[in-house]
């Protein structure tokens, strides 16, 4: 079986539809979508939209559930990503944010023989706590243990890496916007599984420098931080902090 994974768009239509042509090409039994869809990029309902259509088994991420919070007026006001929130929630439409609330924090896909494989967020009891490749084997133990699945994917941290523990597979799958490794290229992963998994990280190309002229013109409050991120992307190491 091939299954791509997907995760972290931050509205950003214009890397997703990027990301999307690849994809087309390898041929994927299924796609599953990791969250985090709306919150950063200058078109949140159009990557709804996009999403919807296509009906992938999908999760909630942390920022997609603040730009719920802050839709129905529960959100932390002084929140850092608040002005971004509040510029999705004014280009959302009920139907988009019905959408997003009805995402799971956990969907699962038989891959191989009744082998199982595990998507969320972040973690299988947060969709918030950071679990960087470098983690504590502990915690990489409890993400196998309480997913309960012989592979368990996320995203959350844009930065792709697998990990074998005992003889499970734990990886994060990369971001498709704001990567966190000095390749600011959209990156999402392929996993082809039969009697092992084998899992192929795939960059794709477009013209940030295009997008970034057209958040220019959107009026998006897009913080130096990310700007930066989409033009040359950054480290994993500032998520230690």
């Amino acid at each position: 079986m091939k299954l791509a994974i997907i995760s972290d768009i931050h509205g950003n239509l214009a890397a997703l539809e990027a990301v999307l042509a690849d994809m087309e090409q390898q041929q994927a039994d299924a796609v599953l979508v990791g969250g985090d869809l709306v919150l950063g990029g200058r078109q949140p309902a159009e990557v709804l939209d996009l999403l919807a259509a296509r009906r992938w088994p999908t999760v909630m991420g942390n920022t997609d559930a603040f730009v719920l919070a802050l839709a129905n007026g529960a959100a932390d006001r002084t929140h850092a990503d608040n002005a971004m929130a509040a510029w999705a929630v004014a280009r959302l439409r009920p139907r988009h944010l019905d959408y997003l609330r009805a995402l799971p924090r956990h969907v699962h896909q038989a891959v191989f023989r009744g082998r199982m494989l595990a998507l969320m967020h972040a973690t299988p009891w947060s969709i918030d706590e950071i679990v960087l490749p470098d983690a504590r084997s502990e915690t990489a133990t409890r993400m196998m243990r309480e997913a309960r699945t012989d592979v368990v994917a996320y995203g959350h941290i844009h930065a792709a890496y697998q990990r074998v523990v005992d003889d499970s597979l734990l990886l994060s799958v990369g971001g498709i916007a704001w990567s966190n490794d000095p390749d600011p290229r959209p990156a999402y992963s392929v996993l082809t599984v039969d009697a092992t998994v084998n899992v192929e990280v795939r960059r794709v190309a477009y013209d940030m420098n295009v997008e970034l002229a057209a958040i220019d013109r959107s009026g998006l409050p897009l913080s130096p931080i990310l700007r930066r991120l989409l033009r040359s992307g950054g480290s994993i190491d500032r998520l230690k902090r």
